[in-house]
């Protein structure tokens, strides 16, 4: 038989009356929302007994509904939080708007001042270390003064992805400037081997003409699929600050 005595919350605590030993516990931890979570218990108890998951990366110029929110261990800077209010110091992935920066820019309505954002997401991941993700074709690396795709300088280098190899539904071919990390301690990608079995099944295009196909619709277009953003999360992890 057990005795129960009570916490000052109500809940009941079973313990033996055999001498010298005390009812095994059985806690089962749960991650939900970056808290880790005690399985059966409730109320002003469960919240004495959460434990935050400290992030270990920032994401920088998420979308709203960003797959990122997902991750325990990230810190989401979306448009609602202002991403250009990050002075943390943690390693950084970056996802800056590209509209203004690509072949077709001539065609958006931005104001000019969205520039700025991409400048800012550079010098944040060379400050904290990261990755910075951006279309093939950006003209940020010229700006910025970047290496170009396949070589490095004293800051970081530049590499190139297609985003079908992680998850995506086209091609996409994407382009990552990476700071605090040699290229040998690149994390290796998820599925690369489906280059050998697979293709894309879908194109990313504003204008068909000329193309027969199944196309992205405009939030496949700018979402980052969560193989990816997982992927990237991983090598953020491994970036230091220079």
């Amino acid at each position: 038989m057990a005795n129960k005595a009570t916490t000052r919350d109500g809940h009941a605590i079973s313990r033996s009356r055999r001498p010298g030993r005390a009812a095994a516990a059985k806690v089962k931890m749960q991650t939900r929302g970056g808290r880790a979570r005690v399985a059966g218990i409730k109320g002003n108890a469960a919240k004495k007994l959460e434990k935050p998951v400290p992030p270990e990366v920032a994401v920088l110029f998420a979308m709203p509904d960003s797959v990122y929110k997902t991750f325990p261990e990230c810190d989401v800077w979306d448009e609602a939080r202002d991403a250009l209010k990050y002075a943390g110091n943690l390693p950084v992935v970056a996802h800056p708007p590209c509209r203004l920066w690509g072949k077709l820019a001539h065609m958006s309505t931005a104001p000019e001042s969205e520039k700025e954002l991409a400048r800012f997401a550079v010098r944040q991941v060379q400050r904290c270390g990261g990755v910075l993700e951006h279309p093939l074709g950006s003209r940020l690396w010229d700006d910025m003064g970047l290496p170009a795709p396949f070589e490095e300088d004293a800051m970081g280098f530049t590499g190139m992805i297609p985003q079908y190899l992680l998850g995506h539904k086209a091609e996409k071919k994407t382009l990552l400037y990476v700071s605090g990390l040699k290229k040998d301690d690149l994390p290796p990608a998820f599925g690369l081997l489906d280059l050998l079995f697979t293709r894309p099944t879908h194109y990313v295009a504003t204008s068909r003409r000329g193309l027969k196909g199944v196309f992205c619709t405009e939030w496949e277009r700018k979402a980052t699929p969560p193989k990816f953003a997982r992927w990237l999360v991983s090598l953020a992890k491994l970036c230091r600050k220079l």
